[in-house]
């Protein structure tokens, strides 16, 4: 079964530079957006903060890089990305440490690279059932996320609320300008 890559994806990949290089936040297996950048011509690093997905990520996606590291952590060398991808991770952070991983991201992101992230589409704070187990989650509304983007001088290029199984999530594509 071929993988559903997210329209949002397919849209910061081809806004990229040729053969750029993308950091995959929260890789998770690899699957589908590492595979689809690596499958683009794309150099692929992706982190987790679970060994065990990092396994899994490797063995899914020979062709990329993957390296167990904690979000709140990042000690890549500063303008090291081209384009940094953080999809279905955020709400698992606690939010408020969500303006410090945007600044951070800024960091190790080149003078207009580009950011994607998702969100919840509502606010959120605490433990809910995912699937039958507990999961924590942690979210501002979209408003809040956009203003905490605009603090860390990105350039919101677009954004997009969609329906998913469980929720509606918030979508966010933007540039980070240094000079």
């Amino acid at each position: 079964m071929a993988e559903i890559i997210p329209k949002e994806v397919v849209r910061f990949s081809s806004a990229l530079p040729t053969a750029g290089k993308v950091l995959d936040v929260g890789c998770g297996v690899g699957l589908p957006a590492a595979k689809f950048l690596v499958g683009q011509g794309f150099r692929v690093i992706g982190i987790d903060i679970s060994q065990r997905m990092i396994d899994l990520a490797q063995a899914n996606v020979p062709q990329a890089t993957f390296v167990k590291k904690n979000i709140l952590t990042l000690d890549f060398a500063d303008d090291s990305f081209d384009g940094l991808i953080c999809i279905d991770t955020l709400w698992h952070v606690p939010r408020n440490n969500h303006l410090f991983i945007f600044q951070n991201f800024a960091r190790i992101l080149k003078n207009n690279g580009l950011l994607l992230i998702n969100t919840k589409a509502q606010a959120m704070e605490g433990m809910e059932d995912f699937y039958g187990e507990p999961m924590f989650w942690s979210n501002y509304p979209p408003t809040k996320t956009l203003e905490l983007l605009e603090k860390a001088k990105y350039k919101v290029a677009f954004k997009t609320s969609l329906k998913r199984e469980k929720s509606d999530t918030f979508w966010v594509l933007a540039t980070i300008q240094k000079k």
